[in-house]
């Protein structure tokens, strides 16, 4: 009887990898253009180890703080719209300086305009660190553990 249950997710795994292997071959591989670092393609979406890191850290902010929860889930949601199609580099940022924008506004810190301006580079500098960082074959993810 217990020799069901594993012929059941054998068979199982092996329909679903040749029904999902085409699919994820076009859609879930980066394959290696001019900007690419790497030479084979790679999986895609590899921010979100990063992210998944960063949404629990959040289940244990409570009260107003939950903004950073929803200002990540933006950034996170345009890395993850940039990985699958590869978004103008004007859109990302234009959406990112809005993002850190809001961040700092709402943080209300009462800093000088011109340290807002430094912070606020710093934060991008790191958002597209890491996003430079993604496309060398997982190097972001070992980065922030």
């Amino acid at each position: 009887m217990i020799i069901l249950p594993v012929i059941s997710f054998l068979v199982s795994a092996l329909v679903l990898g040749i029904l999902l292997h085409p699919l994820f071959s076009k859609f879930g591989l980066d394959h290696p253009n001019q900007r690419s670092m790497h030479i084979f393609p790679i999986p895609r979406t590899g921010g979100i180890s990063i992210l998944s890191g960063f949404f629990l850290t959040c289940l244990f902010i409570s009260g107003d703080e939950q903004y950073i929860l929803v200002l990540g889930i933006f950034i996170g949601g345009l890395s993850l719209m940039d990985d699958l199609f590869n978004l103008k580099i004007i859109v990302r940022f234009v959406f990112q300086l809005l993002v850190v924008g809001i961040f700092l506004f709402i943080l209300d810190f009462p800093l000088q305009t011109w340290l807002l301006f430094i912070v606020t580079l710093y934060i991008l500098w790191h958002i597209n660190l890491f996003n430079f960082m993604d496309g060398m074959d997982g190097l972001a993810v070992t980065m922030s553990l």
